[in-house]
């Protein structure tokens, strides 16, 4: 997870983009990443997010 940080001092979530979701599950098989969802912030498996993804056997 990223946290872009403003000059006022409000903080926002950055999602992991596609590429870095597909980075991530090949190299780490089950993540958990941090999303937000409305005004909350949460911990989700990255399986979630990539329900059809098919895993490499490296």
């Amino acid at each position: 997870m990223s946290v872009l940080r403003r000059p006022g001092g409000s903080e926002h979530v950055i999602e992991p983009c596609g590429v870095c979701a597909e980075l991530l599950t090949d190299y780490w098989p089950n993540p958990r990443v941090w999303i937000t969802r409305g005004d909350d912030t949460v911990a989700v498996a990255m399986r979630d997010l990539l329900p059809a993804k098919c895993l490499r056997g490296w």
